[in-house]
């Protein structure tokens, strides 16, 4: 019977993992960069992204949007709408 020794390197595959999360937000890292650091970027990453959950929008009756952002007030709106069925 043949013994095949199979290594298994959880911290290694789950920090490649963190690095391919960062470098898909556009975050490009040292080659060398020590496992903390990375660990740091990841949590600090997490830590600012915005979650996509719907919001209620109020407007003052004062308000005014410069016309060179109009359009994308329109889309943030449209979006608000088609998302509440």
């Amino acid at each position: 019977m043949k013994v095949t020794n199979i290594i298994i390197d959880f911290q290694s595959d789950w920090i490649k993992y963190l690095v391919n999360e960062l470098n898909s937000f556009g975050l490009s890292l040292n080659p060398n960069e020590e496992m903390n650091d990375i660990l740091i970027k990841y949590f600090n990453l997490l830590r600012r992204l915005i979650s996509s959950i719907l919001r209620t929008v109020l407007k003052s009756r004062e308000f005014t949007c410069p016309p060179e952002l109009e359009r994308g007030l329109q889309i943030l709106e449209e979006k608000n709408n088609v998302d509440r069925g």
